[in-house]
């Protein structure tokens, strides 16, 4: 079962309690996120908001449309940020990238198989991961902790892990195919975006 069935049988559940619950639920969430958007960050970015939330819950249905979005962010808006604090300021990526796993995750709960698929190089990058866990808790004897090192250190375990997210998650030719297309797709726009950054004046591309 994948993680679009999971969110449709619970919101079309047989139990009209379960699915009224999760209606309402939902519609509160949506009323609490704009209504804090509207009053800390105005109507642009409250509009910004919700949108990135839609998004957010069409990652939840469909893998594929998470593997799009995070392909999307890594070429058009590596470092763009969040315009909130939370201990430290999170960036789109970060966000992407939670939400992938997650989706990964919900499938791997409801899955019928819940099959943890590794290869030969698993061990390796796995004997990477722990000893970039070690180094960093001995490390952290000799440096404080700050919010940005944690938050460059969650960075670095979720890239590693992503070569079992991909290996799981990738299992036929024809997904492949259509991760690739998505990729090309979003390079081309980054490189017409900066052919049109290099062509325009040097003021009107900082602005």
């Amino acid at each position: 079962m994948s993680s679009q069935d999971w969110l449709y049988r619970f919101f079309t559940s047989r139990h009209r309690w379960l699915s009224t619950l999760a209606a309402l639920t939902l519609t509160l969430l949506l009323a609490l996120v704009a209504g804090f958007l509207l009053a800390e960050a105005g109507p642009l970015l409250a509009t910004v908001g919700l949108i990135g939330l839609m998004i957010g819950l069409w990652m939840l249905r469909d893998i594929e449309a998470a593997y799009m979005v995070v392909i999307g962010v890594i070429c058009l808006l590596p470092f763009a940020s969040f315009p909130f604090d939370i201990g430290f300021t999170p960036t789109f990526l970060d966000a992407a990238l939670g939400a992938l796993f997650l989706v990964w995750l919900l499938q791997m709960l409801t899955a019928n198989r819940r099959q943890f698929v590794a290869t030969s190089l698993g061990g390796p990058v796995m004997a990477f991961l722990l000893l970039a866990i070690a180094a960093f808790v001995l490390g952290l004897g000799h440096a404080p902790l700050t919010p940005y090192i944690a938050r460059r250190f969650a960075e670095i375990l979720l890239s590693v892990l992503l070569f079992f997210l991909v290996i799981n998650t990738v299992r036929n030719t024809e997904r492949l195919e259509r991760l690739i297309r998505f990729l090309i797709l979003f390079a081309f726009v980054e490189a017409v975006i900066g052919i049109a950054l290099y062509a325009i004046p040097d003021e009107l591309a900082m602005r």
